[in-house]
């Protein structure tokens, strides 16, 4: 996994505020080892009603921070390893402002 600083800048820069928050919440409870909790749950824990959190989940899993799996009507959240590569080519300028010393050819293979 990337370096928090790195991941947090990234999800800053790609994410809303409700996916944000959530990722946020998700990142916290992986850190923590805690189970997966049901929808309500996780809603009232963010302060954003089910279907915003609903919507904010989707969002990050198009968006490649996690993948959702359902087995049995439950679901299953994994966080996903980001691809630096993706988003300092994204946001090269950015990057290299948050990340000044950062090689950014090396970070995307360039000779």
């Amino acid at each position: 996994m990337l370096p928090a600083s790195m991941l947090y800048w990234i999800a800053e820069e790609d994410l809303d505020p409700f996916e944000m928050r959530l990722y946020v919440h998700y990142l916290i409870s992986a850190e923590r080892r805690l189970p997966n909790t049901p929808a309500s749950e996780s809603a009232a824990k963010c302060r954003m009603s089910v279907k915003n959190m609903e919507k904010a989940r989707n969002g990050l899993c198009k968006k490649g921070y996690i993948s959702v799996n359902e087995s049995q009507g439950h679901l299953s959240i994994t966080l996903e390893d980001l691809d630096i590569r993706a988003y300092a080519s994204l946001y090269p300028d950015k990057f290299l402002a948050a990340f000044p010393n950062a090689d950014l050819d090396a970070i995307l293979n360039r000779s």
